[in-house]
C-alpha cells in the first residue's frame, strides 16, 4: 500500500483495509511520508509500516520538498523499489491520485498490477482547497491513471458513474465503501467517564454535532449560521464542532459576528475512540457539505458513524448523501449553502419521536449493509483475483 499524502496512522480507509486483508491472510506493506520524526520501520496492527528517511538538519528548510508525493520524486521511488525487492511485493494498492502513475511505471518494470484506490475527485479538490493550477495536471494524471492501472476501487456508485462516463469499462472499477467496523461504533465502545462529563458540562442543552475536518467545502459555515435560528426556537441549543482545519479561525470569528460564543464549542481533534462517544451524547448529528463536483463523488465516514450510533442527521443534498439517508429513511436533506432550511430540520428533529425513528432506521441499515464487515468481503474478493498474478 502506497499512502502519499499524509504520515500513517491515522487513516480510517486504509486502516480497515489493511486489517481485512491481514485478516484474509495476506501480508500488508505500507509506505507513507514522514514528517514528524516517527521511525522509518514498525509493526501497526500487523501492518509492516515503512516511512520515509527522517529529513536531513541540513534539509529542513525543504522538508516538504523531501516528502512531497510528485511522480518522479526520487525519495519515494528509491523506498518503493527497496521496499518491493525487499519483501516479493505482489500488488500495488495506491491510495489517490499522486503516485499512481509512478506505480504504474514501476508495476511494469516488476510485473506488479496496481490498484488505485481512488478516494476522491482529486482534480475538482484541486479547485476546493485553493490549488486551480494543478486542476488541469491532476486531470490529465488521473486519466493516465484510470486508463493504465489494472483496477480502480471507488467509494460510491456516484463515482462508478463519473468513471464510466470517462470511458472506464465497467469490469475495471469496484466500489469499496467507507462503512463502519460495527466493533468499533456501538453503545459497548462508549466511554462511560467521557460520556458523564459532557452529559454534566451540557446537562440540558439540546446538542447539535459536526465531526470532520474544518476546511473549505465542509459548510460548516452554514451551520454556525443556521444556529441563531435554532437557539431562538430551540432551548439550550448547544453546536459540537468537533474537528480543526486550515479556516477555523475563520469559523470562531463568525460565532463572535454572530453573537452565539456562548452556544458553540470548538472541541478540536480527538482520539478516533473518543468519537463514539461525542456522537453518542448528541442529540441531533450535521453533514453541512457543500454540493460541488467533489463532493457529489465520494462519501465522508461520519454518515455512517452517525448512523451506527443511531443519531438523526441533518444533511445537504450532495448526491451519495442525499441517496442513502433518504432510502434509509434516517435524517433531513436539506439545500446546499441555505442556513434557513438547516436551521429548520434541526429544530423539527427536536421532536424526540421522529428523532428515535430516523435514529434506529440509521442503526438498522447500518446493522443490515452498511458496516465493514459485509464491506470488506468486495475487497477480499478482489484480492483473490489479483494475488500472483504477472
Amino acid at each position: 500500500m502506497i499512502l502519499p499524502d499524509h504520515v500513517f496512522p491515522p487513516d480510517i480507509r486504509v486502516e480497515n483495509e489493511a486489517r481485512a486483508l491481514i485478516s484474509a491472510g495476506h501480508e500488508v506493506h505500507l509506505i507513507s511520508p514522514n514528517a514528524e520524526m516517527k521511525p522509518c520501520e514498525e509493526i501497526i496492527d500487523g501492518i509492516y509500516v515503512h516511512r520515509l528517511s527522517n529529513v536531513p538538519a541540513s534539509f529542513k528548510k525543504h522538508e516538504f520538498i523531501w516528502n512531497v508525493p510528485f511522480p518522479f520524486n526520487p525519495i519515494w521511488i528509491r523506498k518503493i523499489v527497496a521496499i518491493v525487492r525487499r519483501h516479493n511485493i505482489e500488488v500495488f494498492h495506491v491510495h489517490d491520485l499522486p503516485l499512481v502513475a509512478l506505480c504504474i511505471l514501476l508495476g511494469k518494470i516488476f510485473k506488479i498490477p496496481v490498484i488505485f484506490d481512488m478516494h476522491e475527485n482529486w482534480p475538482e479538490a484541486m479547485k476546493l482547497w485553493g490549488y486551480e493550477m494543478f486542476y488541469l495536471p491532476a486531470k490529465l494524471l488521473e486519466r493516465f491513471s484510470i486508463r493504465f492501472a489494472n483496477l480502480v476501487i471507488v467509494v460510491v456508485d456516484e463515482q462508478k458513474e463519473r468513471l464510466l462516463s470517462l470511458g472506464v469499462p465497467e469490469n475495471k472499477i469496484s466500489v469499496i465503501m467507507n462503512t463502519v467496523v460495527l466493533d468499533m461504533f456501538n453503545d459497548k465502545s462508549i466511554s462511560q467517564e467521557l460520556y458523564s462529563r459532557l452529559r454534566s458540562i451540557f446537562e440540558k442543552n439540546f446538542l447539535i454535532s459536526y465531526i470532520g475536518g474544518f476546511n473549505n467545502g465542509r459548510g460548516i459555515d452554514i451551520l454556525i449560521q443556521a444556529m441563531p435560528y435554532v437557539i431562538e426556537n430551540v432551548e439550550n441549543a448547544h453546536l459540537l464542532l468537533v474537528g480543526d482545519g486550515r479556516i477555523r479561525e475563520d469559523l470562531e470569528n463568525l460565532t463572535e459576528t454572530l453573537g452565539i460564543s456562548n452556544n458553540v464549542s470548538f472541541v478540536g481533534w480527538i482520539d478516533l475512540h473518543d468519537v463514539v462517544t461525542y456522537i453518542a451524547v448528541s442529540d441531533v448529528c450535521v453533514i453541512p457539505h457543500y454540493t460541488n463536483p467533489h463532493i457529489d463523488r465520494t462519501i465522508p465516514h461520519k454518515l455512517f458513524q452517525y448512523m451506527a450510533m443511531g443519531k438523526p442527521i441533518v444533511s445537504t443534498d450532495a448526491r451519495p448523501l442525499k441517496r442513502i439517508i433518504e432510502a434509509e429513511g434516517c435524517g433531513i436533506i436539506v439545500p446546499s449553502g441555505d442556513a434557513v432550511a438547516m436551521a429548520e430540520a434541526i429544530i423539527e428533529l427536536n421532536d424526540k419521536k421522529l428523532a428515535n425513528i430516523c435514529g434506529q432506521n440509521g442503526n438498522s441499515s447500518v446493522l443490515d449493509k452498511y458496516n465493514w464487515n459485509i464491506t470488506s468481503h468486495g475487497l477480499c474478493d478482489i484480492y483473490n483475483d489479483y494475488v500472483g498474478l504477472k
